[in-house]
């Protein structure tokens, strides 16, 4: 997968299907969607916090962010983690056990299931 990262261009042109005043409000809640959950993506992020955190319902945000971004909130977050684990891990200054830890997840076999998901391999096997 490709590294998550905010193409507002990309954002703008794929709401342009709403209407007007519905556009500008979708790409404005996505975009600062978009920067919290860059600015947290060390933190264990729910839909519900961060649909609050732009003032949308959790249906409408869920909607809004899969039709501009192309991934479901959970799948953004997660690739974002996976590609946040890999520069930790390239920094060769933390274990496997403490990325996993670094990037919120509290279980490391949920961890190495997501990297093998993400990467085609597991952590201990990633080279």
């Amino acid at each position: 997968m490709n590294e998550p990262y905010i193409n507002h261009e990309h954002i703008r042109s794929l709401a342009l299907g709403l209407k007007i005043s519905t556009r500008e409000e979708a790409v404005r809640k996505i975009e600062q969607a978009l920067s919290y959950i860059h600015s947290n993506w060390n933190r264990s992020l729910s839909i519900k916090e961060i649909a609050r955190h732009v003032s949308s319902g959790e249906s409408r945000f869920h909607f809004l962010f899969k039709a501009l971004t192309g991934r479901s909130p959970y799948e953004y977050i997660t690739c974002l983690k996976m590609e946040k684990a890999l520069e930790l891990q390239q920094s060769s200054l933390y274990t496997w056990t403490e990325i996993a830890e670094l990037c919120a997840y509290t279980d490391i076999s949920a961890f190495s299931k997501q990297f093998k998901k993400h990467y085609g391999v597991s952590p201990k096997n990633f080279r």
